[in-house]
C-alpha cells in the first residue's frame, strides 16, 4: 500500500517519465484537441465495492491523450511504449483489443489503447492506499511535455 499523496506523486512522476522514454518529442495532454467530450480527468477508484468502510483501498487513475507527433502513428508509440516497458522489465500483456498494459514493481499499473476514432491514450493506476486518505485537492497537470 501507499499513501494518497505518494500515489498522487508517482502518478505524475510515472507519466513524465514515460514521455520522457519516447524517442520523439511528445505531449500528453487530459484534453484532446479540437474534441469538447474528448476530456480526461484523474480519478479515485475504490478498489472493492463497499463503500461503507473508510479504510478500504482505494487507487488513483491518471489518463492523458498523447498528442503524436508529426509523422508518427498510435501504433509505433505503442510499440514504442511496449518495447520500453519490457526493457524496464515490467510484467507486460497485449489484448486482442490492441491495449497494452503493464505493471512496474512498485505496483503503478500502465495502460495504452487506441480509440475507435484512432487516438491514443495512456492511463497509469496507483497502488492502493485508504480511503480515509483520499484527498481531491492535488493539482493534476494538464499537460506533460517530453524532455527530448
Amino acid at each position: 500500500m501507499t499513501t494518497n499523496d505518494g500515489a498522487q506523486q508517482g502518478l505524475v512522476q510515472r507519466m513524465q517519465q514515460t514521455a520522457d522514454s519516447l524517442p520523439w518529442p511528445v505531449v500528453f495532454s487530459k484534453q484532446l484537441p479540437g474534441l469538447q467530450s474528448g476530456k480526461l480527468s484523474p480519478g479515485p477508484t475504490p478498489a472493492d465495492g463497499d463503500d461503507a468502510n473508510p479504510d478500504q483501498p482505494y487507487s488513483w487513475s491518471y489518463p492523458m491523450w498523447v498528442l503524436l507527433p508529426q509523422g508518427i502513428t498510435a501504433g509505433e508509440v505503442k510499440s514504442a511504449l511496449n518495447q520500453n516497458w519490457r526493457t524496464q522489465n515490467f510484467q507486460v500483456s497485449e489484448r486482442e483489443s490492441g491495449t497494452v498494459t503493464a505493471a512496474d514493481r512498485e505496483g503503478y499499473v500502465f495502460g495504452a489503447q487506441t480509440s475507435a476514432q484512432g487516438y491514443l491514450s495512456l492511463s497509469i493506476e496507483s497502488p492502493c492506499f485508504p480511503k480515509s486518505q483520499l484527498n481531491r485537492s492535488f493539482l493534476w497537470p494538464d499537460r506533460i511535455e517530453s524532455d527530448t
